[in-house]
């Protein structure tokens, strides 16, 4: 995969930052069926994941994918009171990137890179 520019890295803090201004008492209820049963229904790490990848490559990675590289940011960052403070503190929304970025980077190591490119239904 190519390196990611500077500017594309700032953008996918800005969108960090718009992904944690919503509060986790709008993020729904776990979706119980479908590709993306155990997401949350509006507002989950894996729509994250999905959104900084399109930013990063311009094609939508398969949701069994994110989920999986979202995985580490549910176990820090749980669907709890504390999500708004947790989430916002200093130095959080880098962190997050740099999170997504590592388990974007182990896929591709992985060999699951081109293939993980499938389109999000």
């Amino acid at each position: 995969m190519d390196p990611i520019s500077e500017e594309t890295r700032t953008k996918a803090l800005e969108t960090i930052g718009q992904f944690c201004l919503k509060p986790y008492t709008q993020h729904g209820k776990r979706r119980t069926k479908g590709d993306r049963k155990g997401w949350l229904e509006f507002h989950d790490w894996g729509h994250l994941v999905l959104r900084l990848y399109h930013l990063y490559y311009g094609t939508m990675l398969d949701n069994t994918t994110a989920a999986a590289i979202a995985q580490p940011l549910r176990r820090e960052f749980p669907h709890t009171k504390d999500w708004n403070k947790d989430v916002n503190r200093k130095g959080a929304h880098e962190h997050i990137r740099d999170v997504v970025e590592q388990g974007i980077a182990s896929i591709a190591g992985a060999g699951a890179g081109a293939g993980a490119a499938a389109t999000a239904t």
